[in-house]
């Protein structure tokens, strides 16, 4: 359905946008982990990515299979959630991400929250998102099938191979919060639109962040949360890295 093309990704703690790698490995690159068993209805995700210079294809941020529990944009360049099969909880922002500077997505999951339109927020920019293309709100306390659930989720395409990534994406660096929902000030810095430093933020129990600094293979999914939950590349060889500044 989709060829993984290109995926780059690079990170550094504190002023971010400083360390790149470019992982060309073709139509079979990714990282891959199975996250053992956390909360499944709260958790966030914060990721920084550079779009190519045009859309194409939808791609996969992070995920399970192509049609349950994905964090992904659009082949128009918005940033989507589908929990589980998407009856209930689906979430297309209508922004679209600017091709021309990195973009930062937080995204939180609540779907315990009382307020129904709580239960997916989403930030872009440092801006809480208003309007969406699609917005479906999941049931009271609707678990996610695949995240925080014993199963195997990628980064870079789904576990059924689809949603690959195509052209020339940039993701600067990824944090996953297990039971835990930082807000935009902890994981962004508004002065320079860089990634904070998250040393220190609660991960909960399956959380990760993946600041793509070691400039390997062998490190390229290295968790720095401090929970160990580190990922493992497939494909990815270290002439695939390339550091450049942006």
């Amino acid at each position: 359905m989709f060829q993984v093309n290109h995926l780059i990704g690079f990170g550094a703690a504190s002023t971010g946008l400083n360390n790149s790698f470019a992982l060309t490995g073709g139509a079979t690159t990714y990282l891959g982990r199975t996250l053992g068993a956390g909360t499944r209805t709260k958790f966030a995700i914060s990721y920084w990515v550079k779009a190519p210079s045009s859309f194409s294809s939808a791609i996969c941020i992070l995920g399970g299979t192509s049609n349950t529990d994905v964090f992904g944009i659009d082949s128009t360049g918005h940033p989507t959630f589908l929990l589980n099969n998407g009856t209930n909880g689906e979430q297309w922002a209508g922004t679209v991400l600017t091709t021309s500077a990195y973009n930062h997505v937080l995204y939180w999951v609540d779907t315990a929250n009382g307020t129904a339109g709580d239960r997916l927020r989403v930030w872009i920019n440092g801006t809480e998102e208003a309007s969406f293309g699609r917005d479906n709100n999941p049931t009271p306390s609707e678990a996610a099938g695949t995240i925080n659930n014993s199963a195997a989720l990628r980064i870079g395409r789904t576990t059924n191979d689809v949603l690959a990534w195509a052209n020339t994406w940039t993701i600067e660096e990824i944090a996953f919060f297990d039971n835990n929902l930082p807000t935009i000030t902890q994981v962004r810095d508004s002065s320079t639109s860089k990634p904070k430093d998250l040393t220190g933020l609660n991960f909960g129990s399956t959380g990760f962040w993946l600041r793509f600094e070691g400039g390997t293979a062998a490190t390229v999914g290295t968790d720095s949360s401090g929970l160990g939950n580190s990922w493992t590349g497939t494909n990815i060889v270290d002439g695939d890295l390339v550091s450049t500044v942006p």
